[in-house]
């Protein structure tokens, strides 16, 4: 098993001897390795726990009213947020989301950052006011910062920010200190993702219009008596009425030696029934076209006959059974 967890002392210890330095023999000691190296750590790990919600640095609080009200009037109430806070993640009033907004509240309340909220039905604020609905936090806390319940990974990214302080500071060395900066920016990276692979899982969010933009589309261009809006002239817009619409003719249907072919859908409205033609079939020529896949009446075996303008359906000839989701068109001959 590895060493593990790593308290502060020990991480620079590691750091130090992988640098080829003296090693702390006890923390705040005096000594100008602990005083080079001990800011860097404090420094890097505020950094890494306010630029991402570590699952270990979470916790949550109800607040309470604060005595004066928002100095904005869009918001009817505010809240002292903790002294131990680092970063909001988000607040609910009555367990449901809602809007906010952080600013600096006045002397009065301490001077301190203040969560403005409408937790009274505003705005505007109620007159009278009324007693604001309970609000809850979620956010990163200092005081659960401790990287003993951190990640490895995690961990050694601090490590890493601990050696480029000690390039820095006790080698003097610039540019190796920017590079070993790099190489913990890289592991944090990784460390992130790591963790946040432990989370519920979310569907990937596609953004239709990116999308649209990744495809190049040449303009067409613009046919005469268009402009700007992309109105054309006379269809409504600030330049003449709308002009009326020719009548539409319904195609005729087609004459195949002087017979009329007639195309017609029909509907199963059960089981194994077709609801009836409109005209009477003339002739021999009658088609019916199930789900894309054409069948003649003509055989000895054939899935259908027709009787007038009924049309019977055999389904041990056609091998199934016609339901009401099946879409079946009849093509036949009429005078």
């Amino acid at each position: 098993m590895f060493e593990w967890p790593l308290d502060k002392l020990a991480l620079i210890n590691s750091a130090l001897a992988q640098t080829a330095n003296n090693l702390v023999a006890a923390a705040y000691d005096g000594s100008e390795e602990w005083e080079v190296c001990s800011p860097v750590y404090e420094r890097s790990l505020g950094y890494i726990i306010e630029r991402h919600p570590w699952s270990w640095t979470r916790t949550m609080a109800t607040l309470q009213p604060a005595v004066n009200a928002p100095a904005d009037p869009l918001w009817d109430t505010a809240y002292n947020l903790p002294s131990d806070l680092v970063h909001l993640i988000y607040a609910r009033v009555e367990n449901l989301p809602c809007i906010y907004q952080i600013m600096m509240g006045p002397p009065s309340s301490g001077s301190r950052p203040q969560l403005c909220i409408n937790a009274q039905g505003g705005p505007p604020a109620p007159v009278p006011p009324q007693v604001p609905a309970p609000v809850t936090i979620a956010y990163i806390s200092a005081t659960a910062s401790d990287p003993q319940f951190a990640t490895p990974m995690l961990i050694l990214a601090l490590e890493q920010f601990v050696i480029a302080g000690i390039y820095r500071g006790l080698h003097e060395d610039v540019a190796a200190a920017q590079g070993q900066l790099k190489l913990a920016e890289l592991t944090l990276q990784q460390a992130e993702a790591r963790h946040d692979q432990q989370m519920p899982k979310r569907a990937l969010y596609n953004s239709r219009m990116l999308a649209s933009r990744r495809i190049r589309r040449p303009w067409p261009p613009e046919p005469s008596g268009w402009f700007g809006t992309g109105v054309p002239v006379g269809a409504g817009g600030s330049v003449g009425p709308v002009p009326p619409l020719p009548p539409v003719t319904p195609p005729s249907p087609p004459i195949i030696g002087g017979t009329l072919i007639n195309q017609e859908a029909l509907v199963v409205t059960a089981t194994n029934v077709l609801s009836p033609l409109s005209t009477t079939p003339s002739g021999a020529l009658l088609e019916l076209i199930v789900n894309g896949q054409t069948m003649s009446s003509e055989g000895g075996s054939a899935p259908f006959t027709v009787s007038g303008t009924t049309v019977l359906w055999n389904p041990v000839n056609a091998g199934y059974s016609l339901a009401p989701s099946d879409i079946v068109v009849a093509v036949y001959s009429h005078t």
